[in-house]
C-alpha cells in the first residue's frame, strides 16, 4: 500500500507554504523569523533605490516646451523679439491670459524654449487726441529693449604654491577662486546688427545698453585699439530655461565653465562643469542638475 502524499486540506495552503518556506531557510542555515526580516529589509532597500533614481532623473530633465499658442518659438525667439516684430508692446503679449501657463513655468520673457507656444492677441486701435497742424512725436512702448551683462576678470594661476597650479585649466581655477573680480572701468565697443555703440564697464564691471528689441547677434570689443584688445561673440535672445539641460550648460559656458555644447544631451563633459561650479557655489559636489544647483546658477548668471 502506497503512503498517502501530505496534502493541505482546503483553507490550509497559506500553513504548507510557510512550512516549505520554513524547511528551505533551516537548509540556509537561517531562521523563518530571520529570513522574514531580511527579504523585508530587500524589498525596503529596492524601493527606496527605485525612488531616489526616479526622483534625480526627476531633477535633472526639464520641462519641455510649454504654452498653447499659434506661434511656436525658434531658437533666439524672446517676447521682445517677437513683440517687435508683431507690433506689440512686449507685456501686451507676455500678460495675454492665453500665456499664462508659459508665465507660470518660464518666470522671465526673455528666455524661451524652441517650440514653446506663445498667444499672440490681435493688433488694437489706440485713439489719441491732437492738436491740427502741429508736429507730433508718438514713441512705441518696450523699444529699445535693453542689454545688461557683467564683465568678470579671468583668474590668474596660483605660480608658486604647487607644481600643478600652472597646469591648471581656467575653469578649474575659477571654481578654486574664492571671489569673481569684476573688469571695471573698460572701455567697449559693441556692435549690434549694423549698430555701434561706445561706453566703458561701470565700477562692478557692468554694461547696460539699449539695443533693438529684434536684435540677433554681435560683438563685444573690450579695450579696443590696445594691445590687450578681446572679442566676445553676443548671440542675443537665445538663452534657453534653466529648467532645461540647455539653459543650464548656456550659463555655465557663459560663466566661464566648458560644457562643450549647448544642446540638451547630457554628457560627461556637462556633469563636469556642474561639479567644478557647484564647488565654486559651496554645493554638494555630485554632478547633478537639482533645484538648488538650478537655483544657484541662475543667481550666479543674473538671469
Amino acid at each position: 500500500m502506497s503512503p498517502t502524499p501530505n496534502i493541505p486540506s482546503a483553507g490550509g495552503t497559506d500553513d504548507f507554504s510557510q512550512r516549505i518556506q520554513d524547511e528551505q531557510a533551516k537548509m540556509t542555515g537561517q531562521q523563518p523569523a530571520q529570513q522574514a526580516r531580511q527579504q523585508a529589509s530587500e524589498q525596503a532597500e529596492a524601493a527606496q533605490s527605485q525612488t531616489e533614481g526616479d526622483q534625480a532623473q526627476t531633477e535633472d530633465q526639464g520641462t519641455g516646451p510649454v504654452g498653447q499658442g499659434d506661434y511656436v518659438a525658434k531658437r533666439g525667439d524672446c517676447i521682445s523679439k517677437i513683440a517687435k516684430e508683431t507690433g506689440h508692446f512686449w507685456e501686451t503679449i507676455w500678460n495675454d491670459s492665453g500665456n499664462s501657463e508659459l508665465r507660470e513655468t518660464r518666470k522671465d520673457p526673455n528666455v524661451l524654449l524652441p517650440g514653446d507656444k506663445v498667444t499672440i492677441p490681435e493688433l488694437k486701435d489706440k485713439a489719441e487726441d491732437c492738436a491740427t497742424e502741429q508736429l507730433h512725436r508718438f514713441r512705441r512702448l518696450g523699444e529699445p529693449s535693453k542689454l545688461r551683462m557683467r564683465i568678470m576678470q579671468e583668474p590668474e594661476p596660483k605660480a608658486g604654491e604647487d607644481e600643478r597650479a600652472s597646469e591648471d585649466t581656467p575653469q578649474q581655477r575659477r571654481a578654486e577662486a574664492v571671489e569673481d573680480e569684476p573688469r571695471a572701468n573698460v572701455p567697449y565697443t559693441m556692435e549690434i546688427d549694423g549698430q555701434t555703440f561706445s561706453g566703458q564697464t561701470d565700477e562692478e564691471g557692468y554694461i547696460e545698453q539699449n539695443i533693438p528689441g529684434n536684435a540677433k547677434r554681435g560683438k563685444l570689443i573690450l579695450d579696443p585699439g590696445t594691445p590687450k584688445q578681446s572679442e566676445v561673440p553676443l548671440n542675443l535672445g537665445t538663452l534657453g530655461p534653466i529648467s532645461e539641460v540647455s539653459g543650464a550648460k548656456e550659463r555655465l559656458n557663459n560663466l566661464g565653465f566648458d560644457c562643450g555644447d549647448d544642446s540638451e544631451e547630457d554628457t560627461p563633459r556637462f556633469r563636469e562643469a556642474l561639479k567644478l561650479f557647484q564647488q565654486k557655489a559651496g554645493l554638494e559636489i555630485n554632478g547633478k542638475l537639482n533645484q538648488e544647483t538650478r537655483d544657484k546658477l541662475q543667481e550666479a548668471h543674473g538671469s
